[in-house]
């Protein structure tokens, strides 16, 4: 035994340097020298096809037989791929055939012979057991009607299956089967590790592909916004990774629940079969996707009650949906020839594709719909008669319409306006100084400009914020002719009927000293006497306030503002003590000086001092105080009268507007004062503004510029 030992670790040796040595035969093995060898031979070999090689060579030398294929488990753990054959096949038409030859192990309960392969037992094949099989077809291509079989199988999982090609269609002698018995763990065991070693340098450089294959969909993905592009790019790269056949990209409304097919590859569909396809969303596997927004893949479709048959070619299929902040975008559905023909690697990609997709197509929709209303705006704005421009914060114009272009006389298209810098592009020295004012106020501003081909427009100049600013010019010239035209016929108006009533006041007041009236004429006569006294100041009135409106120059000097409020107060005391009131003031001894013209502004503030009296019932209380707030003085007149409504409010300093409630029937007045206040206000460089509440009061303020 020991001589034996010691040939058999001498062969040994030299099977180490020669793979293709010949052993001993079975009897002269014990079970651990043969374990040995096979460890010395087979143990170091990573490579699946050079362990292959020598695998067959060592299993070639125990069988009685012409020769012994092996078959090995594919990557995707499902199939069996031929592999090679000892000795070698010469003809290559015959090892290319076999190549093609899968042994499918998804439904082994199907397959007697598969599912004692996984059983780990050997089976003996003929052509009787095998019809209608890929067995079968190995058969066929090697011209046998025998095959003897046996699998390698460790921890209860088929790494590969050994074919026999047995002399006279012979069973393997028991003494070999013994012998297999011994081997095959450890044989199956070195396929395991190879296959393993195989499989990680594949996921290495799978993954190294995979973050190549990424990085450029990133970059492809960001390079356009079109939304068919994108959807397009999606469904390519997920059918080049996945090696699927057939795929479809349906877009998902959750509001209607609607899913609407946007691109689709390998079906042969005519217009019917895609209506057709698009009907069986409801209630199919896509629908149920959306629903859930969870991946699926469908190993086998016939076990799957919602699948739809579209391709009969289809074998499994996967789902994968695209979102975007939980919310289902869309759907691709990718679909193989092969059961389970879709693996975890492949689901990880895809997955990792929709994340990018969602965010792509999130952007190409966010883009089409700014798009669309840029669209509209520019249809919009290309039909509006105002002038419209858009100046950037870099001050560079983003739009201008058309309207711009003519009635600013501009000489190229509304489009070649655009990132031209605005001064650059708008030579209007009174538009340009408009903008600069108020870009220099970082405010809104409105105002009128008269350009040189004398049409008249009332700019306003609005911040857009994040954006820069909008400038829009509205051509009033015919209201300006218009209104200068009714200013002038007011005017006319006005001064042809004053003559006749100091006629008629003159007539009235001889008729008192010549004649005695009894109590019941006087009443007439003094009637008479406030009709013609209330036209008159209607009439004096509307010529003060043509004659502003017109631009009337105010005499400016330096005025005593607290000596001016005194005054008005004074002025109107007198009425207040009729209805019992009592009035309060609070004005500074003196202001810093402030330019104005005194006649004009005691014209406001008696205005507006005899207003809050006139308004506010009797017993009531008017308060008239004064303060400086950094350049500008406030002096403000509050009551505590009738108040306004917000409706009255919006219309108070309109001309002739009055406010109609049944308080104020019986206080006259020609609804012309506070029109002319807010003009003589307005022409000092002055705001008013206005405070009120219903039966609580209102407050008037008036804001005049110091003269610092």
């Amino acid at each position: 035994m020991a001589n034996n030992l010691e040939s058999s670790s001498q062969q040994t040796q030299d099977s180490v340097n020669d793979s293709n040595s010949i052993l001993p035969q079975p009897a002269s093995f014990d079970a651990l020298e043969l374990i040995r060898q096979a460890g010395l031979q087979l143990g170091t070999k990573l490579s699946l096809r050079e362990l292959s090689s020598d695998l067959l060579s060592f299993v070639y030398q125990f069988a009685t037989c012409d020769y012994v294929l092996l078959f090995t488990r594919d990557t995707d753990n499902i199939n069996f791929r031929y592999q090679q054959r000892f000795p070698v096949e010469e003809d290559k038409i015959k090892a290319s055939q076999l190549k093609k030859v899968f042994l499918n192990s998804f439904n082994a309960n199907n397959d007697l012979i598969m599912n004692q392969w996984l059983n780990n037992s050997s089976v003996q094949i003929t052509k009787d057991t095998v019809k209608d099989s890929p067995i079968q077809s190995i058969l066929d291509i090697i011209h046998v009607d025998t095959l003897q079989s046996i699998p390698l199988v460790i921890n209860e999982q088929l790494f590969g299956i050994l074919l026999f090609k047995l002399t006279d269609d012979q069973a393997l002698l028991p003494e070999t089967m013994a012998t297999f018995d011994i081997l095959t763990p450890h044989l199956a065991m070195y396929l395991a590790n190879a296959y393993t070693y195989e499989s990680k340098v594949k996921e290495l450089q799978d993954g190294m592909h995979e973050v190549k294959i990424l990085s450029q969909i990133d970059e492809e993905l960001n390079a356009t916004i079109q939304l068919t592009h994108v959807f397009g790019m999606i469904m390519d790269w997920a059918l080049r990774f996945t090696n699927a056949h057939a795929a479809a990209l349906s877009v998902y409304n959750e509001q209607t629940d609607n899913l609407r097919i946007m691109e689709h590859y390998g079906y042969p569909l005519n217009n019917q079969m895609l209506i057709q396809m698009q009907q069986d969303h409801k209630g199919g596997i896509t629908h149920r996707v959306a629903l859930n927004g969870l991946p699926e893949v469908i190993p086998d479709v016939s076990m799957d009650p919602d699948y739809r048959n579209i391709n009969h070619l289809t074998k499994s299929l996967m789902f994968v949906p695209i979102m975007r902040e939980e919310r289902v975008e869309a759907i691709l559905r990718l679909e193989s020839k092969n059961y389970n023909g879709f693996t975890d690697e492949h689901l990880d990609f895809v997955k990792r594709l929709a994340q990018r997709a969602g965010v792509a197509v999130d952007n190409a929709r966010l883009f089409t719909e700014t798009e669309q209303e840029r669209q509209k705006l520019e249809l919009i704005l290309s039909n509006i008669k105002d002038i419209v421009i858009v100046v950037g914060i870099n001050n560079r114009i983003l739009l201008i319409n058309q309207s711009a272009v003519a009635g600013l006389n501009l000489n190229m298209t509304a489009d070649k306006y655009i990132d031209l810098p605005f001064e650059e592009a708008i030579a209007r020295v009174e538009l340009i100084d408009f903008f600069k004012s108020g870009i220099n106020k970082d405010q809104g501003m409105m105002e009128e400009i008269q350009l040189p081909n004398g049409r008249t427009y009332h700019a306003q100049l609005s911040p857009l914020e994040g954006i820069g600013w909008v400038i829009v010019m509205q051509d009033i010239t015919h209201f300006k002719e218009t209104d200068k035209l009714k200013s002038e016929l007011l005017a006319t108006a006005s001064h042809d009927l004053k003559q006749p009533l100091s006629v008629m006041r003159g007539y009235m007041d001889l008729l008192e000293m010549t004649n005695t009236f009894d109590e019941r004429s006087q009443r007439f006569i003094a009637s008479l006497n406030r009709a013609v006294i209330n036209m008159q100041t209607l009439i004096d009135e509307l010529l003060d306030l043509a004659k502003i409106e017109s631009g009337i120059e105010l005499e400016m000097e330096e005025v005593d503002l607290p000596h001016i409020l005194r005054e008005c107060l004074e002025a109107n005391i007198p009425k207040a003590y009729e209805k019992s009131m009592q009035v309060h003031s609070d004005i500074p001894e003196t202001f810093p000086p402030i330019k104005g013209d005194e006649l004009r502004l005691s014209q406001i503030f008696s205005n507006l001092i005899g207003n809050a009296i006139k308004y506010t019932p009797p017993e009531g209380e008017v308060r008239v105080y004064a303060e400086q707030q950094g350049k500008r003085i406030r002096v403000s007149i509050q009551d505590n009268g009738l108040g306004i409504s917000p409706e009255d409010k919006a219309q108070i300093f309109d001309r002739f507007y009055r406010v109609r409630r049944p308080e104020t029937d019986s206080i006259e007045g020609t609804g012309l004062g506070l029109a002319i206040v807010k003009s003589l206000v307005e022409a000092h460089q002055g705001e008013i503004a206005l405070v009120s509440q219903l039966n609580k009061g209102s407050t008037f303020h008036v804001t005049l510029p110091l003269d610092i």
